[in-house]
């Protein structure tokens, strides 16, 4: 593949992302992302905190978003530390590696940002599953099969129609910076 095509392929996902609310209702892309800035928006007036979690590349997205939102004067957290990380997986299985973190840091007033290319990773899952279970606000972004678990569970959701890791992860970093830069316009 040349890089022109890469680039085309690039466009061509963020031309046509998916954005739903937690009924499955499709948004434009414009009033999802509103709605998205609106919420960070609130949750700074309530001096809420935003949990961002991800696998991977997207944990590096989430460590990255984390220091955006700080930069709005947004608070934010990411539950990355090397040694909270490994031990939580080595003592409750790699599924639950976010679930004990999140079970202190969860209130109504909080916001999830749920990150999984797939959209299948178990460790988000439960999270997000717990999110609901107290109400919070969820935002989730994914991609791959457009049936995926996460994008399911959301208050809003944003799938990229991409079934490569590089693409999707590239589409949400520039999604993610797009709210933040917004955010910096409007707070």
């Amino acid at each position: 593949m040349m890089f022109k095509d890469y680039l085309k392929n690039i466009y061509f996902c963020l031309t046509n992302i998916e954005v739903t609310d937690k009924y499955g209702n499709n948004l434009d892309i414009d009033e999802g992302l509103n709605r998205i800035v609106n919420i960070f928006g609130d949750l700074k007036s309530k001096n809420g905190t935003s949990i961002i979690i991800g696998n991977g590349g997207s944990a590096a997205i989430a460590m990255h978003f984390e220091s955006d939102l700080v930069a709005c004067g947004i608070k934010a957290i990411s539950f990355y530390s090397q040694p909270l990380l490994t031990a939580s997986s080595n003592d409750f299985g790699y599924e639950n590696s976010f679930f004990r973190p999140f079970r202190l840091w969860r209130e109504k007033d909080n916001l999830l940002v749920a990150i999984s290319s797939s959209g299948e990773s178990e460790n988000i899952v439960k999270v997000v599953r717990l999110a609901q279970e107290t109400k919070m606000c969820i935002i989730t972004l994914s991609g791959f099969k457009s049936k995926n678990r996460l994008r399911q569970l959301g208050d809003i959701n944003i799938y990229v129609n991409s079934n490569s890791y590089g693409i999707v992860e590239v589409s949400h970093q520039c999604l993610l910076h797009f709210i933040s830069d917004e955010l910096k316009n409007r707070v």
